[in-house]
């Protein structure tokens, strides 16, 4: 009931939360591998044109920028290549943890704050993963080299282990698959109070050990 009487300008308020967070994660990515001033300021103007709803598809402008910085102007996102492969394992990992911290909190996984298919029975989860995306980015870019397909064990391994790597939340550390958990509740608080000020996402200090790609266990 809490889902679904939602207010739409509410939704929009998160959605909002989210973009920006994302925006801004992307934005440690970059300064934490190729150093790109380039990318980093289009991606600033991008996070500042951020609407309710992001009417104006910031998300979308800043990613198309984002990924080319990262692995050159030919890597097409949706494309058969290892990398977009390799991207997808780690991003699929992290979306299984929050799936299921959505099925354990009652909530229905169906019903979306931005991804609304029908066909879709994650689509609340695939709108928390977004800002969580970039652990992965930050991980294959340093590992780009080894990224072959199929992909290695080793390799799995090390996706696998980003469950593990520590993230910024509230201003303190904590592990990638309790901050998931703490996503999930705070989402719910926000529909309590249908304020988006409530929403608690990741940030990440990569100067903490984990710039050069390699896990704190």
């Amino acid at each position: 009931h809490l889902q679904l009487n939602l207010l739409p300008y509410k939704k929009k308020k998160i959605w909002e939360s989210i973009v920006v967070q994302k925006i801004t994660n992307q934005i440690a990515t970059i300064n934490a591998t190729n150093a790109d001033d380039t990318c980093v300021d289009k991606l600033k103007e991008y996070l500042h044109n951020v609407t309710p709803g992001d009417e104006t598809n910031m998300e979308g402008v800043a990613a198309r920028e984002y990924f080319s910085s990262l692995f050159g102007k030919d890597f097409i996102r949706f494309s058969d290549s290892p990398i977009s492969f390799a991207l997808n394992y780690g991003y699929s990992i992290i979306a299984s943890s929050i799936i299921r911290s959505v099925a354990f909190s009652g909530m229905y996984d169906n019903l979306g704050i931005w991804h609304e298919n029908d066909k879709n029975n994650n689509n609340l989860s695939y709108d928390l993963i977004e800002p969580y995306r970039q652990i992965v980015d930050h991980y294959i870019y340093f590992h780009r080299a080894e990224v072959g397909l199929p992909l290695s064990h080793d390799l799995k391994v090390g996706l696998l282990g980003l469950l593990n790597e520590q993230v910024m939340m509230e201003g303190k550390k904590t592990k990638l698959i309790f901050a998931v958990q703490r996503t999930v509740d705070s989402y719910i608080s926000c529909l309590r109070s249908n304020s988006s000020s409530d929403l608690l996402l990741p940030s990440y200090d990569y100067s903490g050990g984990c710039s050069n790609g390699e896990n704190i266990l």
